[in-house]
């Protein structure tokens, strides 16, 4: 899978969990922000109502005010004067119904209640066994204010003891009803439906208002007992309990809201909707510009993959396109294009020396090879001079038997001369053409000796190419060194980006990857290079012997000349002496002891040719193995070179 593919999946992947991610905590902070709003509406309402409620209680207070101390109300009321009293009140009861005071009424110190302003007709009766207002504030003599239940039911209570100096006279109250037009007032400031709802032990009963369609459950009247504002939502309704304490602090009621909650609902779901919606285009716009940007920066990484793949099948021939980005891929391709430029120049550079080395190695073992034969025949002339050597030695001890016999007659003499001299000239024919062949291997040993030094200077250039091709690749290998620092260091930086990091640490570990491939391959061709240098040395050691056993063989052949010109100086005595022998063989008798003293001479000097050419002849056996020697290390230097020539025959330099 290429990496290009291999980002936009992970990139893909990344993108459509951000933006899940995004989407989920877009839709977790709008519910939570829809609840902080219901708990802030609650706390609005809440506060709303304990407002009311004070309100109510103030309105109850002020109303009192100027009853309390008006000394024509206390004093008919001391005189329980009911006549004077309804007098004086009546009047006000108008007004304070107009504020929605629904009792206005004064009880006894025992709460029998005295007169009712707004019932005239009805006094007397006890309240003490269920209006504990009233009992409790004639107790205490203090002002008692709270909700309370009566007759017409829930109520806001005022009472306020009345006394005449230390006399206790009795209490005077105001009342206020939880009535349809308070719950009227809370719809309109709150919305949704209102009532009033009394708690008897986990029961519920309605007092006023419109019945609610969710009742609440036992847990939910248990946390209003406990003072708690409880919200539900069920059927799209919203249902919010507002728990009513009495003047003791018990709760004895509660105030219910139902609230048609569909329209919120569906607004919420339309707002989850249209961030799901936002998410996918984000996702979708984001997924195309990411598949842009990464195909965009991966495009000349594809690039220098392909050359690479072409390069490592031997294809030299490529021209990488050097890119102008300023990144590390454009540094990537820049340092790729000049490795491949100097890599063509390597292989173009090994292949000419090659070639020029197989052509000298082979030139070298045919001039070895010539010289074999040549030496080969030298031995062979110096044998054939080693048997005539041996026969001149023997003629001369005929000859000095025959000089013994000298007597014998002068006939036989001038044969034996004739003899001699006849052999005398062959040994001088021969020994010319033993210098000759002597003279014509001394040439040649110096060719081979030239071209051993030709091809020993070769060898080093060879040497000399690869140390340079040693030194390319310790480039190549800085530069792979240089490129896995780079992506380790984007691989950091990566990891400190984080979760947006991630996309561009696979980039990074790609590259990475592509710089221990190239450093792995630098390392095999510096291995192959290390075993050319290898062979290049043997091979100069091999070629510094060879000259040293060719100058050897040289300096031997020097000396076989000089004893060649020995012997064609000896032998062109001898022929002298045996001229002088048959101008004077008339005087033999006369100088028969000069004569064998003569061919004593001659017996030493062929003992001395036989020893000359025996020499001649051990000479020219170690010429010819110095000769096979080097013929063989000749024949493994182009055999190596061949190696050397089909190793970088892979590599295609030019375009078919």
């Amino acid at each position: 899978m290429k990496i290009a593919t291999k980002l936009s999946i992970i990139s893909a992947v990344i993108l459509l969990t951000l933006v899940m991610i995004l989407t989920i905590n877009a839709t977790y902070d709008l519910n939570r922000q829809m609840q902080v709003t219901e708990k802030n509406e609650a706390k609005k309402i809440e506060q709303g109502i304990e407002d009311t409620i004070a309100q109510q209680f103030d309105l109850l207070r002020i109303g009192l005010e100027p009853i309390i101390h008006n000394e024509q109300i206390i004093d008919a009321f001391q005189q329980r004067d009911r006549a004077a009293l309804a007098q004086q009140t009546n009047v006000l009861m108008p007004q304070l119904q107009a504020q929605g005071v629904k009792q206005f009424q004064f009880h006894l110190p025992n709460a029998t209640s005295f007169y009712r302003v707004h019932k005239p007709e009805e006094f007397g009766d006890d309240l003490s066994t269920f209006r504990h207002t009233v009992v409790e504030a004639n107790k205490t003599k203090q002002i008692i204010e709270g909700l309370e239940g009566g007759v017409a039911g829930a109520g806001f209570r005022y009472v306020v003891p009345l006394s005449k100096g230390t006399t206790h006279l009795g209490t005077v109250e105001l009342g206020l009803g939880v009535t349809e037009e308070l719950l009227q007032k809370f719809s309109a400031l709150y919305d949704g439906n209102w009532a009033l709802y009394s708690i008897e032990d986990q029961s519920t009963t309605l007092v006023e208002g419109e019945a609610q369609t969710e009742e609440p459950t036992a847990s939910d009247i248990k946390k209003l007992q406990e003072g708690k504002t409880v919200t539900t939502l069920s059927n799209q309704m919203q249902q919010m309990y507002y728990p009513l304490e009495d003047y003791t602090g018990e709760i004895k009621w509660y105030l219910a809201r139902a609230l048609d909650y569909s329209a919120v609902i569906k607004a919420q779901k339309n707002q989850t909707l249209s961030l799901i919606l936002v998410g996918v285009v984000v996702s979708i716009v984001g997924l195309l510009v990411l598949l842009f940007v990464v195909r965009r920066i991966l495009r000349p990484l594809s690039r220098i993959t392909e050359s690479v793949e072409k390069i490592a099948n031997g294809d030299l021939t490529v021209q990488p396109q050097q890119s102008r980005r300023n990144d590390e891929i454009g540094q990537l391709s820049r340092s790729f294009a000049q490795m491949t430029i100097s890599l063509k120049s390597l292989i173009i550079s090994i292949q000419t020396q090659s070639e020029d080395l197989l052509h000298s190695t082979e030139q070298i073992g045919q001039s070895m090879r010539d010289n074999e034969q040549g030496t080969r025949k030298v031995v062979q002339t110096i044998g054939t001079i080693n048997d005539q050597t041996d026969t001149t030695r023997e003629m001369c001890v005929e000859s000095a038997r025959a000089m013994d016999d000298l007597a014998d007659g002068i006939v036989g003499v001038a044969d034996d001369t004739g003899l001699i001299v006849e052999a005398a000239t062959t040994m001088t024919s021969l020994t010319h053409k033993g210098n000759d062949t002597l003279a014509s291997a001394v040439t040649q040993m110096n060719v081979i000796k030239d071209n051993t030094k030709q091809f020993a200077t070769v060898i080093e250039e060879l040497n000399d190419d690869s140390n340079e091709i040693g030194t390319i690749m310790q480039m190549i290998t800085s530069i792979a060194e240089q490129t896995n620092l780079l992506a380790l260091n984007a691989a950091i930086e990566a990891a400190r980006a984080g979760e947006f990091g991630q996309g561009f640490a696979v980039v990074a570990e790609e590259i990475r990857q592509l710089a221990d491939q190239t450093t792995q391959s630098a390392s095999s061709v510096h291995q192959l290079i290390n075993q050319i240098q290898a062979k290049t040395q043997h091979a100069v050691v091999a070629m510094q012997e060879s000259n040293e056993e060719v100058q050897t063989g040289a300096d031997l052949l020097n000396y076989v000349g000089t004893a060649f010109t020995k012997i064609e100086q000896s032998v062109t005595d001898l022929t002298t002496q045996i001229e002088g022998l048959s101008s004077i063989s008339e005087r033999m008798s006369a100088g028969a002891e000069e004569v064998s003293a003569a061919v004593q001479n001659i017996a030493e000097t062929a003992d001395q040719t036989a020893s000359s050419t025996t020499a001649a002849t051990l000479t020219a056996d170690e010429q010819l193995a110095a000769i096979a020697y080097v013929t063989q290390t000749a024949l493994r230097l182009t055999e190596m070179a061949k190696q050397l020539e089909e190793s970088v025959s892979t590599f295609q330099v030019e375009a078919e």
